[in-house]
């Protein structure tokens, strides 16, 4: 099927890495807001910003300023700490289980908690894990967490991803289906659609200029990853179509959200069956031979 025109990227490149942020890392935090609240005020359902805020020269109230401005939830990378491995015993492989990680979450909008604020800023975790084949392509839903995750506003504690599939389902009355596909733990990502058709802006372009009305009008309602696709910010993984940044995976997470849930497993054991089955036929014939 066709990438999906509900997601679009403002991303920064390396030209604009160069020009607009003085080729810092971390991004000057005065530039990032600028592009937020210019991206704010395009009107999307939910705004996911891919830039890490647990310096504390991002204030809290930033939150509910983007909010205001754009009538839209606001999801805020948290960056996973002290991540630990968990293996899996062959047996417990077989009976569908998933080898997990459980880690501590960094802060978002590192800044002191308003007791009147009753919509703490929402996170989530940029988690993909690499496969058998040194490829990024699972997409798990949830993290398991060891704590540190209040700060990070991750209740329940939903993966990027998946928190900003939520809230825009939120902006439109709807809820996130439970069943099927949707309900597993982890599933294989959707890449479907050729690789580069997710909407982009450049964010040089929101830097310099006011937005056209004609971009607002198709971004209105819609779903708008603000992130870096610069090389120094060394955020790219290989995945089955090639090598993409963090902010296109999050995106085809997304996507697979908002299709068919993801490519399912069928049962391990039927699959270890039908694998014993094809090498006792391969010797079959060979003896045959």
């Amino acid at each position: 099927g066709p990438t999906s025109q509900d997601v679009f990227l403002v991303e920064i490149t390396d030209a604009d890495f160069a020009k607009h942020f003085g080729q810092r890392s971390p991004l000057p935090p005065d530039a990032i807001k600028t592009l937020l609240r210019r991206a704010a005020a395009l009107g999307p359902s939910v705004m996911g910003v891919d830039v890490l805020t647990g310096s504390p020269d991002y204030p809290e109230s930033l939150d509910r300023e983007l909010r205001a401005i754009s009538r839209g939830g606001i999801v805020w990378i948290a960056a996973p700490q002290e991540v630990h491995s968990h293996p899996l015993s062959f047996g417990a492989w077989l009976a569908g289980k998933h080898p997990h990680a459980s880690m501590r979450v960094g802060p978002v909008l590192n800044a002191p908690r308003d007791p009147e604020e009753s919509r703490p800023p929402r996170g989530g975790v940029p988690y993909f894990p690499i496969s058998e084949d040194l490829r990024v392509k699972v997409f798990p839903r949830h993290i398991e967490l060891t704590g540190g995750h209040h700060d990070a506003g991750l209740r329940p504690p939903f993966t990027f991803a998946h928190e900003v599939y939520r809230q825009h389902l939120a902006h439109r009355g709807a809820t996130p289906p439970t069943g099927g596909r949707h309900a597993n733990h982890e599933v294989l990502m959707n890449f479907s659609g050729e690789r580069y058709r997710f909407p982009k802006i450049s964010a040089g372009d929101l830097l310099e200029r006011e937005a056209p009305e004609e971009l607002r009008r198709l971004v209105k309602g819609k779903i708008l990853l603000v992130g870096g696709t610069f090389e120094e910010g060394r955020g790219s993984y290989e995945t089955p179509i090639g090598r993409l940044s963090g902010l296109e995976i999050n995106a085809f997470a997304i996507q697979t959200n908002l299709g068919d849930g993801g490519i399912g497993e069928i049962a391990r054991p039927l699959a270890v069956a039908f694998d014993l089955l094809c090498g006792y036929l391969v010797v079959f014939l060979f003896n045959y031979r």
